[in-house]
């Protein structure tokens, strides 16, 4: 009876040794094949939540050191706005910021890197102003103002609601503005309003009451703009962060109508994805 017991005993362990081999085989020839699903690594200021993918991240869980670091820009408090005529004698005092960044390219750029820009942030209780002094050797705009981001130009990115939303989507708070000098001749300075919409692209947002003025320098043209805070329904206050992408088109082909290069004031700009735009604080 005894040897019965160790017999069974011993077969037992024997299954059981067979059991985990197997197990230990099966897993490793799954991950050789690929099989295993990946983790993605969560953003590291973003609190690990077990919610679907698609529900807006808790604003508790987010903080400003979310966005990216290299694409923090600020805004200074005017106590009058500024004339809103190309001349940016009045923005001498503002620190500006640089778009650097190349972001996006055709194939037709042929990599000479001759546009650069200057860029100054203002607001007040009314508006959000720009003043932008750009660089380059050849201006070249055709289309009209809803598709000058295939010219010379400027694109403006807001997330207006980045505490609780901060994800890779547009919606509803998202807008984008594209903003045209002109070509200073017979195209007049302008500007065009998108907005996000429930499909995640951008949508056409007519009724923007944003004002531009653009000049003609020696070196390439000056550029001001002022965007009522109704533009992107918010209310303005000193600490107020949006999310916020700042990038200038360069195209050096006259007769053409081509995004040709892109430079941004973030490294990271993805053009539907707030999370890869920086910041933008409005300070006292």
């Amino acid at each position: 009876m005894g040897w019965l017991v160790v017999g069974l005993g011993t077969l037992v362990l024997c299954c059981t040794a067979v059991t985990l081999t197997s197990a230990v085989i099966i897993f490793m020839t799954s991950t050789e094949r690929g099989e295993q699903t990946e983790l993605l690594p969560l953003p590291a200021t973003l609190t690990p939540t077990t919610a679907p993918a698609d529900t807006p991240i808790p604003a508790a869980t987010v903080t400003l050191a979310a966005t990216n670091p290299d694409g923090r820009v600020t805004a200074v408090y005017l106590s009058a706005p500024p004339t809103l005529d190309g001349n940016l004698d009045e923005w001498d005092s503002i620190p500006p910021f640089t778009a650097p960044h190349i972001v996006e390219q055709e194939s037709s750029w042929d990599g000479t890197m001759d546009v650069e820009s200057l860029w100054r942030m203002g607001w007040d209780n009314q508006n959000l102003y720009l003043a932008v002094a750009v660089t380059d050797n050849v201006h070249v705009q055709t289309r009209e103002t809803k598709f000058a981001y295939l010219g010379d130009s400027l694109e403006l990115q807001f997330d207006t609601n980045v505490q609780a939303d901060y994800g890779p989507g547009v919606n509803s708070d998202d807008y984008q503005y594209v903003v045209s000098p002109g070509n200073f001749s017979d195209q007049a300075a302008g500007a065009f309003r998108f907005r996000g919409d429930a499909q995640g692209a951008m949508s056409d947002f007519i009724g923007s009451g944003a004002q531009v003025a653009a000049r003609q320098t020696a070196v390439g043209y000056n550029l001001e703009m002022a965007i009522p805070w109704s533009d992107l329904a918010l209310q303005p206050a000193a600490g107020l962060v949006l999310g916020a992408a700042f990038s200038i088109n360069d195209l050096d082909t006259p007769g053409t109508a081509v995004q040709e290069l892109m430079l941004s004031h973030v490294a990271t700009r993805r053009w539907l994805d707030p999370s890869s735009w920086g910041t933008l604080e409005l300070e006292p």
